[in-house]
């Protein structure tokens, strides 16, 4: 990953497949700002299948929804809203 993010890695939700992250701001770019370089930072560790959900500065969670394009990674971006939230999203 480039370093224009500064970051920490919370958690690693294997059972899930959730990569959590904090931003920790900074004079650094934002997560959200530089969501492209973090997905592919994610994904050259924990692979493609690991989901990112990230707490922003603001103390809000979020969920970085990558969508590949040849080339390139477009991102769209989700409010997290915890993980029982989520398993009964999927119910639906």
């Amino acid at each position: 990953m480039d370093m224009r993010t500064q970051l920490h890695v919370l958690s690693i939700n294997r059972e899930h497949g959730i990569v959590f992250l904090e931003d920790l701001g900074g004079p650094f770019m934002s997560i959200t700002n530089n969501a492209q370089s973090v997905i592919r930072y994610v994904q050259s560790y924990y692979g493609s299948k690991f989901r990112t959900v990230y707490r922003d500065t603001e103390n809000e969670w979020w969920e970085i929804k990558p969508r590949h394009q040849p080339g390139w990674i477009d991102v769209e971006f989700e409010p997290w809203n915890g993980l029982a939230w989520d398993l009964l999203k999927k119910q639906t």
